[in-house]
């Protein structure tokens, strides 16, 4: 039997010998209903994927055999970065879940004037993290989405001068889209403002950084919506989609 892919510490690859901790060795048992010589797939992180036949597997720690070494084919050439103001726990979420199956390299949520959430625990980034952990999974990601800790708007804003190209839709903008602008290469990241929308004085600061302002249509888009919306325009116009 093959099933199942995972994530794992590049550490836990010895030779070829893998070393599976609790929670893989929890859903290969109880949840794929794997057992000893059935065949799954460990990712290192680095763009590599292993094929690995299980030797080991006990209720709380598993060991496997590399049987085959790729790299992957998935990633996106477009290193894209998306700066989402913070929203709602389950808006977040689904945010994140989506961003990855597209191929979204970073999440950075960023604390803004209008955020409704106003504080990000640590448990909570613990859950994001595993969202974005089981999507990568499931859509077949070579690497893991980072995840970054929540920053202020102005940390964010410090951070743009890292990228060739900074997008920032705009209800303001009425003229210029994703598809009329060069084709992005390398990184790229997007801003995109929370469930209020961006306040006047950080549209301002991120123009006055060197952020283009983009329009996605005619409609008013929920921040979600128009998260997804650009991101999917924008990894389309560096050629990783369509």
């Amino acid at each position: 039997m093959s099933a199942g892919r995972f994530f794992i510490d590049p550490n836990a690859i010895q030779g070829d010998t893998v070393f599976l901790d609790a929670d893989i060795t929890r859903q290969l048992r109880s949840v794929l209903r794997m057992q000893v010589d059935d065949v799954c797939t460990v990712l290192d992180g680095t763009g590599m994927e292993y094929t690995v036949k299980l030797i080991e597997l006990s209720k709380t720690t598993g060991k496997g055999l590399v049987t085959a070494r790729t790299e992957n084919a998935s990633e996106p050439n477009l290193h894209l970065t998306l700066y989402q103001g913070v929203l709602k726990k389950d808006k977040f979420e689904w945010i994140l879940q989506k961003g990855t199956e597209l191929g979204v390299s970073e999440f950075v949520p960023v604390m803004m004037e209008r955020s409704v959430r106003t504080e990000v625990k640590p448990k909570l980034m613990q859950r994001w993290q595993k969202i974005v952990r089981e999507a990568a999974e499931q859509c077949r990601r070579g690497r893991l989405p980072v995840l970054r800790e929540p920053i202020p708007y102005n940390t964010a804003l410090a951070q743009l001068t890292a990228y060739k190209t900074v997008l920032i839709p705009w209800v303001k903008e009425n003229t210029t889209a994703i598809p009329s602008l060069p084709a992005f290469t390398d990184n790229a990241a997007i801003l995109i403002g929370p469930e209020g929308g961006f306040a006047p004085t950080e549209v301002d600061a991120a123009l006055a950084q060197g952020a283009t302002p983009i329009t996605l249509g005619k409609r008013i888009l929920r921040a979600e919506t128009a998260s997804i919306a650009a991101c999917t325009l924008t990894l389309m116009h560096g050629g990783d989609l369509g």
